[in-house]
């Protein structure tokens, strides 16, 4: 689950710096729209300071403190509504492509997985 979380962060620090960068990309909003584009750049900033946050609890937090735990299901959670935000999005014709979508659920899934995997791992009955 720690890896899972550190890749988590690690792409959310990186689109956030991109989209920081160059928020034209990620939106299709024409000239009449540049009122968007701040918020756009707001977003990157808030995605790369979350990002150094989950790297943080990753790297320091145990994996089964509540810390960790919330964190880690506020990630899932993020991924997931953000995922179906952009898909409602890129239908509109506000995104040019699907590409957000699909990193945005991908993450989740593979959080999801994790989650699964590794969090009931197996315990040791003691007589």
């Amino acid at each position: 689950m720690k890896k899972a979380l550190l890749l988590a962060a690690i792409l959310e620090i990186v689109a956030g710096i991109v989209l920081f960068l160059y928020p034209s990309t990620f939106y299709y909003g024409g000239p009449e729209n540049v009122k968007a584009i701040p918020i756009l750049k707001l977003y990157g900033i808030l995605a790369s300071c979350f990002g150094l946050l989950l790297m943080l609890v990753s790297k320091e937090a145990e994996k089964s403190s509540n810390l960790f735990i919330k964190s880690y299901l506020i990630a899932m959670g993020l991924n997931m509504a953000l995922g179906f935000y952009t898909y409602g999005m890129y239908q509109a014709g506000q995104i040019p492509f699907i590409g957000a979508t699909i990193t945005h659920l991908s993450l989740f899934l593979i959080l999801i997985i994790a989650y699964f995997l590794f969090r009931f791992e197996k315990q040791e009955i003691y007589d």
